[in-house]
């Protein structure tokens, strides 16, 4: 519901050449607050940082463009010919505060900065928000994340195509009900999809779903790297040449440790080959701590039907997870793993209250 706005009749010029900042934050503006629709018709819009206008209170983050405080509002191109082309590595791209029944489709975000180093800014930047959709939308060549998601409560991210993430593909911090789906995410730095419980407060992640996406290479992180939370569902994915697990279970802090995850249905082929890696197997469940610093219960684990194949580590490995509850390893296919398919030391097997191995 709600009017039609569309980004030229702002003054947007998508020419590649045109400085576009001062149109996008105008037609942003020009949005009502309980609905309407953004046009982005196919161009590519430079936008540059405006230094009176790329920063909010209480706040030393940046940005390039900033949304914030509406409902029901669509922010719609035409697909990958609609090229939103952020310059500055330390601002956030385009940032969307406090929304809720909203989505963004059918864009593509790119950055033309160039850093050796990591970079905490993302292309898309998600924060305080409720019901919110990201389908469709390309991110490329960013310093720092593609996508954030902070203190999220329902999300979906569906048939997104992101490369070479800077750090981070997807990093989903204090966020719940969120559904990853259908992405392409290639050649980034570090994880293809985090779940952490810290962003701008801290929150159980809960009821999150990892679903049929394509993962292909990460220089130096995980396929999936889970630190936090609980309920939490990785199924269906192909996940191909990550340097450390294709999906791995490691402590952060003990602040919402990892309570019960589900890993079903995944192949997994060429992962954990990384030399530096920690994490032994294209599997891996780390030291989830222990079980009196929980605040309640304990570590469960399902990892079934999954195909493993091609690694020089182990297929599934487990060490050092205090407080673990039921440890079920069904159904799971192995091929040309370089040590053992199921990898648990004596002094692990102990930790376990009932491991179901088969």
């Amino acid at each position: 519901s709600g009017p039609t706005l569309n980004v030229r009749d702002f003054g947007a010029a998508g020419d590649g050449k045109t400085i576009d900042t001062a149109a996008f934050a105008k037609a942003l503006s020009a949005l009502p607050d309980n609905g309407g629709t953004l046009k982005i018709p196919a161009g590519t819009y430079r936008i540059l940082p405006d230094a009176k206008n790329d920063s909010m209170p209480f706040t030393c983050i940046r940005h390039h463009l900033l949304l914030q405080g509406k409902k029901n509002i669509r922010l719609l191109g035409d697909g990958d010919r609609s090229v939103l082309q952020f310059e500055s590595p330390d601002h956030e791209g385009l940032r969307l505060v406090n929304l809720s029944d909203s989505s963004i489709s059918d864009l593509k975000l790119t950055h033309l900065a160039k850093s050796r180093f990591r970079k905490s800014r993302s292309l898309l930047d998600l924060v305080a928000g409720k019901n919110l959709v990201v389908r469709n939308v390309t991110m490329e060549n960013t310093p720092g994340r593609a996508l954030r998601a902070d203190a999220i409560t329902s999300l979906r991210i569906e048939k997104c195509v992101i490369g070479n993430a800077g750090q981070n593909a997807i990093e989903l911090l204090a966020s719940r009900n969120v559904q990853v789906v259908g992405n392409r995410i290639s050649n980034t730095r570090d994880h293809a999809i985090r779940i952490g419980a810290i962003g701008g407060i801290a929150r159980l992640p809960q009821w999150i779903q990892i679903q049929e996406n394509t993962i292909d290479g990460t220089r130096e992180g995980c396929g999936i790297a889970i630190s936090y939370g609980t309920e939490i569902g990785v199924g269906k994915n192909t996940i191909r040449n990550t340097y450390s697990a294709g999906v791995g279970i490691f402590y952060a802090n003990a602040i919402f440790p990892v309570e019960s995850v589900e890993i079903t249905g995944n192949v997994m082929k060429n992962c954990a080959f990384g030399k530096l890696s920690y994490l032994q197997g294209v599997v891996s469940a780390f030291y989830t701590t222990q079980k009196k610093r929980r605040s309640k219960g304990e570590f469960t684990l399902r990892v079934t039907d999954n195909q493993i194949d091609g690694t020089s580590a182990n297929g599934i490995w487990i060490d050092s997870c205090r407080g673990a509850g039921e440890i079920v390893l069904k159904g799971n296919r192995f091929h040309a793993v370089g040590k053992k398919e199921v990898s648990i030391s004596p002094e692990q097997r102990k930790e376990i209250r009932n491991l179901i191995l088969e």
